[in-house]
């Protein structure tokens, strides 16, 4: 029995049971039908079956599909971190991510944090757009004289008068 997949690297089962990782080559599974099954992390778990002949080989490549994450931004720009780690500016893609659950933060000078958690199924492409809240403005007063004060009444403004 000869297996292969794209990529390689994978953890093969057969019939229940660990046999390697591929590429994998075995002269010693049995004549007749078998459960394949390949795991790799970031990409879906493949289930199949395959026949070795009486006398023969068999021989199949696997194409693994991975899990993708999609992430962007309005305003684009904004710096991605996914599970504590930077992946990046956004618009971005953070390929072959495990499947599960992942905490993505966005965050942008001027705006708000975002922060949210995403469920990645095995073996899909999960698309993340977020628009961003402009930050709430803080306004800082500094006076002058030191220890003077600032007032506006009615937007009209009032000049600073001593601390008693």
């Amino acid at each position: 029995m000869i297996i292969d997949s794209i990529p390689s690297g994978a953890r093969v089962f057969i019939d229940g049971s660990a046999a390697g990782t591929t590429p994998f080559t075995s002269e010693s599974v049995a004549t007749g039908d078998h459960t394949i099954l390949l795991t790799l992390a970031g990409y879906a778990d493949f289930p199949s079956t395959g026949t070795v002949p009486p006398g023969g080989v068999f021989h199949e490549t696997y194409t693994l599909s991975c899990n993708v994450l999609i992430i962007s931004s309005d305003p684009s720009g904004s710096s991605v971190s996914v599970d504590s780690t930077a992946q990046g500016t956004t618009p971005t893609e953070v390929r072959e991510i495990t499947a599960g659950e992942h905490t993505v933060t966005l965050s942008l000078d001027g705006y708000e944090t975002f922060t949210t958690t995403v469920n990645v199924p095995p073996g899909a492409e999960v698309s993340l757009h977020n628009m961003l809240a402009p930050s709430r403005a803080v306004q800082q007063v500094t006076t002058s004289p030191t220890g003077s004060r600032k007032h506006q009444h009615a937007g009209r403004r009032i000049p600073p008068q001593p601390l008693p």
